[in-house]
Protein backbone atom coordinates (compact mmCIF):
# COMPACT_ATOMS: atom_id res chain seq x y z
CA UNK A 1 0.00 0.00 0.00
CA UNK A 2 2.49 2.35 0.95
CA UNK A 3 6.12 2.62 -0.87
CA UNK A 4 9.17 5.03 -0.43
CA UNK A 5 11.71 5.85 -2.85
CA UNK A 6 14.19 8.48 -3.68
CA UNK A 7 17.01 9.32 -6.27
CA UNK A 8 19.57 9.13 -3.79
CA UNK A 9 19.14 5.58 -2.40
CA UNK A 10 19.01 4.06 -6.01
CA UNK A 11 17.34 1.25 -6.98
CA UNK A 12 15.72 0.77 -3.44
CA UNK A 13 12.33 0.61 -2.62
CA UNK A 14 11.03 0.44 0.71
CA UNK A 15 7.30 -0.38 1.87
CA UNK A 16 7.98 0.72 5.48
CA UNK A 17 9.80 3.08 7.21
CA UNK A 18 11.69 0.78 9.05
CA UNK A 19 12.95 -0.59 6.40
CA UNK A 20 13.81 2.67 5.18
CA UNK A 21 15.77 3.59 8.72
CA UNK A 22 18.04 0.80 8.04
CA UNK A 23 19.63 2.71 4.76
CA UNK A 24 19.43 6.03 6.28
CA UNK A 25 18.96 7.71 9.37
CA UNK A 26 15.19 9.00 10.15
CA UNK A 27 17.47 12.67 11.10
CA UNK A 28 18.41 12.89 7.30
CA UNK A 29 15.17 12.60 5.37
CA UNK A 30 11.57 14.35 4.64
CA UNK A 31 8.82 12.65 3.12
CA UNK A 32 6.66 14.36 0.34
CA UNK A 33 3.39 12.55 0.07
CA UNK A 34 1.97 12.26 -3.30
CA UNK A 35 -1.27 13.09 -4.40
CA UNK A 36 -3.31 10.20 -3.62
CA UNK A 37 -2.36 9.89 0.21
CA UNK A 38 -3.38 13.44 0.65
CA UNK A 39 -6.92 12.91 -1.08
CA UNK A 40 -6.76 9.89 1.21
CA UNK A 41 -6.44 12.40 3.90
CA UNK A 42 -8.72 14.17 3.07
CA UNK A 43 -11.68 12.05 2.19
CA UNK A 44 -11.18 10.09 5.69
CA UNK A 45 -10.70 13.50 7.73
CA UNK A 46 -14.27 14.60 5.95
CA UNK A 47 -16.39 11.48 7.15
CA UNK A 48 -14.24 9.27 9.05
CA UNK A 49 -17.15 6.92 10.30
CA UNK A 50 -18.36 6.54 6.77
CA UNK A 51 -14.64 6.22 5.50
CA UNK A 52 -13.97 3.18 8.07
CA UNK A 53 -17.26 1.69 7.26
CA UNK A 54 -16.04 0.89 3.91
CA UNK A 55 -14.48 -2.20 4.37
CA UNK A 56 -12.45 -1.70 1.06
CA UNK A 57 -11.05 1.23 3.06
CA UNK A 58 -9.20 -0.81 5.70
CA UNK A 59 -5.63 -0.84 4.33
CA UNK A 60 -6.06 2.99 3.71
CA UNK A 61 -6.83 3.43 7.02
CA UNK A 62 -4.30 1.45 8.50
CA UNK A 63 -1.44 3.42 6.39
CA UNK A 64 -2.60 6.61 7.30
CA UNK A 65 -2.62 5.52 10.91
CA UNK A 66 0.94 4.07 10.51
CA UNK A 67 2.09 7.75 9.01
CA UNK A 68 0.92 9.34 11.85
CA UNK A 69 2.20 6.80 14.71
CA UNK A 70 5.91 7.35 12.74
CA UNK A 71 5.50 10.49 11.69
CA UNK A 72 5.45 11.36 15.68
CA UNK A 73 7.94 8.81 16.85
CA UNK A 74 10.63 9.98 14.80
CA UNK A 75 9.79 13.94 14.03
CA UNK A 76 10.08 13.31 10.41
CA UNK A 77 9.76 17.03 8.29
CA UNK A 78 6.52 16.00 6.20
CA UNK A 79 5.54 18.14 2.86
CA UNK A 80 2.26 17.67 1.29
CA UNK A 81 1.57 20.92 -0.36
CA UNK A 82 2.31 19.72 -4.02
CA UNK A 83 -0.63 17.08 -3.62
CA UNK A 84 -2.49 19.82 -1.70
CA UNK A 85 -2.57 22.02 -4.58
CA UNK A 86 -2.82 18.97 -7.18
CA UNK A 87 -5.62 17.90 -5.58
CA UNK A 88 -7.17 21.13 -5.35
CA UNK A 89 -7.52 22.57 -8.94
CA UNK A 90 -10.89 22.55 -11.02
CA UNK A 91 -11.20 20.73 -13.91
CA UNK A 92 -11.61 22.82 -16.39
CA UNK A 93 -8.60 25.29 -16.61
CA UNK A 94 -6.19 23.77 -13.61
CA UNK A 95 -6.88 26.89 -11.63
CA UNK A 96 -6.76 26.34 -8.16
CA UNK A 97 -9.80 25.76 -6.19
CA UNK A 98 -9.37 28.23 -3.27
CA UNK A 99 -12.00 26.91 -0.96
CA UNK A 100 -10.86 22.87 -1.78
CA UNK A 101 -7.13 23.73 -1.24
CA UNK A 102 -7.95 25.48 2.06
CA UNK A 103 -10.39 22.41 3.42
CA UNK A 104 -7.56 20.19 2.33
CA UNK A 105 -4.79 21.75 3.64
CA UNK A 106 -6.89 22.20 7.46
CA UNK A 107 -7.35 18.08 6.70
CA UNK A 108 -4.14 17.31 6.47
CA UNK A 109 -2.82 19.36 9.18
CA UNK A 110 -5.55 18.47 11.46
CA UNK A 111 -4.38 14.70 10.80
CA UNK A 112 -0.65 15.16 11.22
CA UNK A 113 -1.20 16.46 14.71
CA UNK A 114 -3.74 13.88 15.40
CA UNK A 115 -2.07 11.85 18.10
CA UNK A 116 -2.00 7.63 17.19
CA UNK A 117 -3.81 6.87 20.06
CA UNK A 118 -6.75 9.27 19.34
CA UNK A 119 -6.96 7.69 15.94
CA UNK A 120 -10.51 5.73 16.86
CA UNK A 121 -12.21 8.35 19.10
CA UNK A 122 -11.48 10.43 15.92
CA UNK A 123 -13.29 7.65 13.73
CA UNK A 124 -16.17 8.09 16.37
CA UNK A 125 -16.41 12.07 17.05
CA UNK A 126 -15.89 13.81 14.34
CA UNK A 127 -18.82 15.78 12.76
CA UNK A 128 -18.91 14.80 8.93
CA UNK A 129 -18.46 17.55 6.82
CA UNK A 130 -19.19 18.46 3.00
CA UNK A 131 -16.60 18.15 0.68
CA UNK A 132 -16.00 20.80 -1.30
CA UNK A 133 -17.12 19.33 -5.20
CA UNK A 134 -16.47 20.92 -8.51
CA UNK A 135 -18.69 20.33 -11.48
CA UNK A 136 -16.76 21.20 -14.03
CA UNK A 137 -15.97 19.54 -17.21
CA UNK A 138 -12.62 18.57 -18.59
CA UNK A 139 -11.49 20.74 -21.56
CA UNK A 140 -11.00 18.91 -25.06
CA UNK A 141 -7.25 20.26 -24.56
CA UNK A 142 -5.11 20.09 -21.50
CA UNK A 143 -3.57 23.85 -23.16
CA UNK A 144 -5.79 25.55 -20.48
CA UNK A 145 -4.36 23.55 -17.77
CA UNK A 146 -0.56 23.98 -19.13
CA UNK A 147 -1.34 27.99 -19.23
CA UNK A 148 -1.77 27.97 -15.50
CA UNK A 149 1.33 29.27 -13.48
CA UNK A 150 2.39 27.10 -10.84
CA UNK A 151 5.32 24.55 -9.77
CA UNK A 152 4.76 22.09 -11.77
CA UNK A 153 4.07 24.19 -15.27
CA UNK A 154 7.48 23.91 -16.92
CA UNK A 155 8.48 20.30 -16.55
CA UNK A 156 5.09 19.57 -16.89
CA UNK A 157 4.74 20.91 -20.28
CA UNK A 158 7.74 18.78 -21.25
CA UNK A 159 6.32 16.18 -20.01
CA UNK A 160 3.16 16.00 -21.08
CA UNK A 161 4.28 16.85 -24.94
CA UNK A 162 6.63 12.97 -24.41
CA UNK A 163 3.70 11.55 -23.09
CA UNK A 164 1.66 11.81 -26.48
CA UNK A 165 4.45 11.47 -28.37
CA UNK A 166 5.02 8.30 -26.97
CA UNK A 167 1.75 6.98 -26.78
CA UNK A 168 2.10 8.08 -30.80
CA UNK A 169 4.96 6.44 -31.20
CA UNK A 170 4.05 3.19 -29.45
CA UNK A 171 0.60 2.91 -31.81
CA UNK A 172 3.10 2.56 -35.01
CA UNK A 173 5.12 0.05 -33.15
CA UNK A 174 2.03 -1.77 -32.28
CA UNK A 175 1.34 -1.69 -36.25
CA UNK A 176 4.66 -2.86 -37.17
CA UNK A 177 5.18 0.50 -38.91
CA UNK A 178 8.73 0.97 -36.97
CA UNK A 179 11.36 -0.87 -35.07
CA UNK A 180 11.34 -1.28 -30.73
CA UNK A 181 14.80 0.86 -32.08
CA UNK A 182 13.23 3.37 -34.27
CA UNK A 183 11.03 4.55 -31.43
CA UNK A 184 13.69 4.60 -29.38
CA UNK A 185 16.12 6.37 -31.63
CA UNK A 186 13.10 8.51 -33.04
CA UNK A 187 12.39 9.54 -28.91
CA UNK A 188 15.68 10.39 -28.80
CA UNK A 189 15.64 12.74 -31.52
CA UNK A 190 12.49 14.73 -30.60
CA UNK A 191 14.24 15.66 -26.93
CA UNK A 192 17.57 16.23 -28.32
CA UNK A 193 16.89 17.85 -31.61
CA UNK A 194 13.24 19.40 -31.68
CA UNK A 195 12.25 20.70 -27.72
CA UNK A 196 15.96 20.64 -26.50
CA UNK A 197 14.44 19.07 -23.11
CA UNK A 198 15.60 15.79 -22.17
CA UNK A 199 13.60 13.62 -19.57
CA UNK A 200 15.28 10.68 -18.40
CA UNK A 201 12.07 9.59 -16.05
CA UNK A 202 11.14 9.36 -19.64
CA UNK A 203 13.78 7.61 -21.47
CA UNK A 204 13.92 4.97 -18.92
CA UNK A 205 10.56 4.22 -19.04
CA UNK A 206 10.17 3.58 -23.00
CA UNK A 207 13.25 1.51 -22.56
CA UNK A 208 11.14 -0.53 -20.73
CA UNK A 209 7.94 0.05 -22.84
CA UNK A 210 9.52 -0.50 -26.28
CA UNK A 211 11.63 -3.36 -24.86
CA UNK A 212 8.65 -5.69 -23.86
CA UNK A 213 7.95 -4.42 -20.43
CA UNK A 214 4.44 -2.95 -19.49
CA UNK A 215 5.04 -2.27 -15.90
CA UNK A 216 5.16 1.36 -16.17
CA UNK A 217 2.67 1.77 -19.57
CA UNK A 218 -0.60 1.98 -17.84
CA UNK A 219 1.18 5.30 -15.58
CA UNK A 220 0.05 7.84 -18.83
CA UNK A 221 -1.78 5.34 -21.45
CA UNK A 222 -5.76 5.93 -21.27
CA UNK A 223 -8.02 3.29 -21.46
CA UNK A 224 -9.88 3.44 -24.99
CA UNK A 225 -13.83 3.29 -22.90
CA UNK A 226 -12.98 6.68 -21.55
CA UNK A 227 -14.29 10.04 -23.43
CA UNK A 228 -12.12 11.60 -25.13
CA UNK A 229 -11.75 14.41 -23.15
CA UNK A 230 -11.06 12.04 -19.77
CA UNK A 231 -8.42 9.76 -21.75
CA UNK A 232 -6.64 13.74 -22.79
CA UNK A 233 -6.95 14.61 -18.91
CA UNK A 234 -5.43 10.56 -18.10
CA UNK A 235 -2.30 11.34 -20.01
CA UNK A 236 -2.11 14.51 -17.99
CA UNK A 237 -2.65 13.06 -14.94
CA UNK A 238 0.37 10.88 -15.48
CA UNK A 239 2.65 13.11 -16.89
CA UNK A 240 1.97 15.14 -13.51
CA UNK A 241 2.88 11.71 -11.46
CA UNK A 242 5.81 11.43 -13.76
CA UNK A 243 7.50 14.71 -12.43
CA UNK A 244 6.21 14.67 -9.11
CA UNK A 245 9.67 13.24 -7.91
CA UNK A 246 11.72 15.26 -9.85
CA UNK A 247 9.79 18.11 -8.44
CA UNK A 248 10.71 17.50 -5.25
CA UNK A 249 14.22 16.80 -5.95
CA UNK A 250 14.01 20.42 -7.06
CA UNK A 251 12.79 21.11 -3.13
CA UNK A 252 15.16 20.06 -1.39
CA UNK A 253 15.43 21.10 2.12
CA UNK A 254 18.06 21.68 4.83
CA UNK A 255 20.23 18.92 2.50
CA UNK A 256 17.81 16.33 4.05
CA UNK A 257 17.30 13.05 1.71
CA UNK A 258 13.62 13.85 -0.43
CA UNK A 259 11.83 10.68 0.60
CA UNK A 260 8.68 10.33 -2.07
CA UNK A 261 5.82 8.48 -0.10
CA UNK A 262 3.38 7.03 -2.84
CA UNK A 263 0.33 4.48 -2.87
CA UNK A 264 1.76 3.52 -6.71
CA UNK A 265 3.97 0.99 -7.15
CA UNK A 266 4.90 2.03 -10.17
CA UNK A 267 6.00 5.50 -9.92
CA UNK A 268 7.74 4.26 -6.73
CA UNK A 269 9.60 1.55 -8.54
CA UNK A 270 10.72 4.08 -11.87
CA UNK A 271 11.50 6.30 -9.69
CA UNK A 272 14.02 4.37 -7.66
CA UNK A 273 15.62 3.41 -11.10
CA UNK A 274 17.13 6.95 -11.16
CA UNK A 275 19.58 7.98 -9.56
CA UNK A 276 21.49 11.20 -9.18
CA UNK A 277 24.83 11.78 -9.89
CA UNK A 278 24.78 15.68 -10.72
CA UNK A 279 22.57 18.44 -9.87
CA UNK A 280 22.31 22.52 -11.51
CA UNK A 281 20.66 24.46 -9.50
CA UNK A 282 19.66 27.64 -10.34
CA UNK A 283 17.50 28.39 -6.74
CA UNK A 284 14.62 29.04 -8.88
CA UNK A 285 11.55 27.46 -7.63
CA UNK A 286 9.88 27.79 -11.43
CA UNK A 287 13.36 26.53 -13.10
CA UNK A 288 13.55 23.03 -14.70
CA UNK A 289 17.59 22.69 -14.28
CA UNK A 290 19.13 19.66 -15.68
CA UNK A 291 20.06 16.77 -13.63
CA UNK A 292 22.64 14.14 -14.55
CA UNK A 293 21.19 10.63 -13.34
CA UNK A 294 22.26 7.20 -13.87
CA UNK A 295 19.54 4.49 -14.34
CA UNK A 296 19.06 1.17 -13.71
CA UNK A 297 16.66 -1.16 -15.40
CA UNK A 298 14.49 -4.31 -14.49
CA UNK A 299 15.13 -7.61 -16.37
CA UNK A 300 12.87 -9.45 -18.61
CA UNK A 301 14.11 -6.38 -21.57
CA UNK A 302 14.30 -7.67 -24.86
CA UNK A 303 16.64 -5.14 -26.03
CA UNK A 304 20.05 -7.20 -27.48
CA UNK A 305 23.64 -6.61 -25.86
CA UNK A 306 24.49 -4.55 -29.16
CA UNK A 307 21.25 -2.39 -28.93
CA UNK A 308 21.72 -1.46 -25.41
CA UNK A 309 25.53 -0.68 -26.75
CA UNK A 310 23.53 1.57 -28.74
CA UNK A 311 21.11 2.92 -26.33
CA UNK A 312 23.59 3.66 -23.84
CA UNK A 313 25.72 6.02 -26.04
CA UNK A 314 23.14 9.11 -26.75
CA UNK A 315 22.37 9.19 -22.94
CA UNK A 316 26.26 9.57 -22.59
CA UNK A 317 26.49 12.26 -25.03
CA UNK A 318 24.38 14.76 -22.95
CA UNK A 319 27.25 15.32 -20.57
CA UNK A 320 28.57 17.54 -23.16
CA UNK A 321 25.34 19.76 -22.98
CA UNK A 322 25.51 20.46 -19.28
CA UNK A 323 28.81 22.52 -20.15
CA UNK A 324 26.40 25.02 -21.88
CA UNK A 325 23.83 25.44 -18.77
CA UNK A 326 24.33 28.95 -18.07
CA UNK A 327 23.04 29.04 -14.36
CA UNK A 328 19.36 30.76 -15.68
CA UNK A 329 15.85 29.71 -14.96
CA UNK A 330 14.70 26.93 -17.89
CA UNK A 331 11.25 28.17 -19.00
CA UNK A 332 9.07 25.64 -21.65
CA UNK A 333 6.46 27.95 -22.40
CA UNK A 334 7.38 28.27 -25.98
CA UNK A 335 7.00 24.20 -26.81
CA UNK A 336 3.27 25.45 -26.09
CA UNK A 337 3.04 25.05 -29.87
CA UNK A 338 3.92 21.36 -29.95
CA UNK A 339 0.52 20.65 -27.83
CA UNK A 340 -2.79 20.73 -29.67
CA UNK A 341 -0.64 19.44 -33.13
CA UNK A 342 0.04 16.49 -31.08
CA UNK A 343 -3.37 16.39 -29.17
CA UNK A 344 -5.29 16.45 -32.65
CA UNK A 345 -3.31 14.06 -34.48
CA UNK A 346 -3.71 11.37 -31.50
CA UNK A 347 -7.42 12.18 -30.93
CA UNK A 348 -7.85 11.13 -34.79
CA UNK A 349 -6.26 7.87 -34.40
CA UNK A 350 -8.91 7.65 -31.71
CA UNK A 351 -11.72 8.27 -33.16
CA UNK A 352 -10.69 6.26 -36.21
CA UNK A 353 -9.97 3.42 -33.88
Amino acid sequence: MLYFSSTYLQNKTFQSLEDLFQNVSPKMVTLFYDTNIVVYHRDFYLNPRHFASNSSNQEIIHALRYLNEQVSRYDLDVFAFLGVDESSRRKSDFSINIEKRFQTHEAMMQLLYLDYNDFDRFIQHKKKEDPVIDNGEYPDSMLPFLQQDSIYQHPLIVMYILCLKVILLYYKFEKNEISRKEAIDELNHFMREEIDSISAMMYVLCLHLFGGSDDFKNIFFPKKSLPINERLHKIFNGAIDLIFPTIINKLQIKNLIPIFVSTDKRISKLNSLMGIRARFNTNETYSYSPELIQADFLGRLKWTKEEMDQLYVVPQSDINRLNRFDGRPRMTTHLLKYVKPLETVLIKLWQNA
